[in-house]
């Protein structure tokens, strides 16, 4: 069984160097991020790195927002556990 997957992500520009623009939001384009999303129960391994695309930022309010969309083939029909 294959399942879509939405995640959404945010931090403060100010704490790391993975900053948006205007233009990444107009370009849509994946951006690079840290770390990926791992299954713990039900299934193996990674299941996406934690690429995004930015949807929103605020350089005033010092904050960034982005999301990612993927399909994952279901190894099993058990529960799983992921994060």
């Amino acid at each position: 069984m294959q399942i879509e997957i939405t995640y959404r992500v945010s931090w403060r520009r100010s704490a790391n160097s993975h900053l948006c623009n205007n233009n990444d939001i107009i370009s849509g384009q994946l951006l690079p991020g840290e770390g990926s999303l791992d299954c713990f129960q039900g299934c193996t391994g990674t299941m996406t790195s934690l690429n995004y695309h930015c949807t929103d930022f605020s350089e005033s309010e010092d904050w960034t927002t982005g999301t990612k969309t993927f399909l994952y083939n279901l190894p099993t029909s058990q529960d799983i556990v992921f994060g």
